[in-house]
């Protein structure tokens, strides 16, 4: 494992190397069709489209890793999870996602453009979903040192735990900030903000299911009180349920307009609904005694 990953990040860093002095071009070829697509800078589509494949393998693996615990117990090591490699190649596309949108403009992104040299500038929203990615995914050899040095846990509230999930759930900001940079970045912008226009229905609906994963980010700490193992007192469980929502759900009714924070909340319970009945009736005979998650707004 450490081996391909030292193989994976010597190739991100050749492309980028590659990219920027322009001795390459299918990168900015790639985010350049994509942006034509999704009518938005390459810089934008391309990182959106990596970070929303990623993030919902990283679901499924956290969905599944829960249940697989409570129904099989611990894990001998850190890659003796099947549902363990998918947390990992999700959190690494959230890291990756963050990068191109770092690594693929050649001009300055907009006002708010971060200064990494005297002719590179990155969007504020690349470089906190790299930051994101990269924290969660120092978590997981983290938690096999912790683990290794104090035994293993059965909480999900553990330090190297909320490390992943933290990194995972709030890199779901960073992606909705890149996007509203890359649609201030569009000529057509009206001055209200790329939120004032109207979209494509796809790209509407992109925009709803965005806050639908901010729903579900913010409600990943309380996934013990889902599955009905919980390790702390029950009072923790609306209190973060109201958190949650109040974020969530705010956010997309200033963005979004009247009616966006049920769209989302819908989204959302779709989303969670089609990963409880992949990880529980689905995967459950391969995993003994794995247990499903109820889904709640």
């Amino acid at each position: 494992m450490t081996i391909a990953a030292a193989v994976i990040v010597a190739l991100m860093l050749w492309a980028g190397y590659a990219h920027r002095s322009h001795r390459i071009n299918w990168l900015n070829g790639i985010a350049e069709w994509l942006g034509e697509k999704f009518n938005r800078p390459a810089w934008v589509a391309l990182p959106v489209l990596v970070f929303t494949t990623s993030i919902i393998c990283a679901l499924f693996g956290f969905i599944w890793d829960v249940s697989w615990h409570i129904g099989n117990g611990r894990d001998p090591g850190p890659l003796a999870n099947p549902a363990h490699y998918f947390i990992v190649v999700g959190l690494f596309g959230i890291f990756l996602a963050g990068m191109i949108a770092v690594v693929v403009p050649f001009e300055r992104p907009g006002p708010a453009a971060v200064r990494i040299t005297d002719s590179w500038y990155a969007p504020v929203g690349g470089v906190l979903m790299a930051g994101c990615g990269l924290y969660a995914l120092t978590g997981f050899p983290l938690d096999d040192i912790w683990h290794r040095i104090f035994g293993q846990d059965v909480t999900l509230w553990g330090p190297t735990h909320l490390m992943m999930i933290g990194g995972a759930g709030f890199s779901l900001y960073a992606a909705l900030m890149l996007e509203y940079e890359g649609g201030r970045a569009m000529p057509e912008t009206p001055a209200e903000g790329p939120y004032g226009q109207r979209e494509r229905p796809f790209i509407q609906f992109l925009r709803y299911l965005s806050f639908g994963g901010l729903f579900i980010g913010m409600s990943v700490w309380q996934i013990e009180f889902d599955f009905g193992v919980p390790q702390f007192r029950l009072v923790f469980q609306p209190m973060l349920i109201a958190a949650a929502a109040a974020v969530a759900a705010v956010a997309a009714r200033i963005t979004m307009g009247p009616g966006a924070a049920v769209i989302a909340a819908l989204l959302a319970i779709a989303l969670r609904g089609a990963v409880a009945v992949l990880v529980g009736p689905v995967l459950e005979p391969r995993s003994t005694g794995s247990r499903c998650i109820s889904v709640r707004p």
